[in-house]
């Protein structure tokens, strides 16, 4: 994602309402960490859609970048991780609702050092 790779990502909506979870919203910030809690990123959601499992688009699954970004890998990649670590006991199900999410990167510590994050939202929004 800070090589700007991924622009895109998918949640369960099963998972984020058996945790209270809210769904992103366009225009949202997110910080995003490092495995030490260190900020290294400044995300805004640009576009949410939430689609059965199976109707998730090839252009989405390029646009996460993960595995070799074709549709059947996603979905390999995707219903195994929901079958091992769904929060939510129903698990996955090929009809199940995908919360798919696209941002842009505003900063990254890729592009130039550690991210200089502001201190306030008004900051942010400047």
């Amino acid at each position: 994602m800070l090589a700007g790779t991924k622009r895109a990502t998918a949640s369960s909506m099963w998972d984020c309402e058996h945790v209270g979870e809210a769904i992103p919203v366009p225009g949202e910030l997110s910080i995003i960490l490092d495995g030490r809690d260190t900020p290294r990123a400044l995300i805004e959601t640009m576009t949410v859609d939430v689609v059965p499992f199976d109707e998730v688009t090839a252009d989405h699954a390029r646009a996460e970048g993960e595995g070799d970004r074709t549709l059947a890998a996603w979905r390999d990649i995707h219903e195994r991780f929901w079958r091992d670590h769904s929060e939510d006991p129903r698990g996955f199900d090929p009809q199940m609702p995908v919360v798919c999410e696209t941002f842009r990167v505003l900063y990254s510590a890729c592009r130039g050092g550690p991210v200089s994050l502001p201190r306030t939202p008004r900051q942010i929004a400047d």
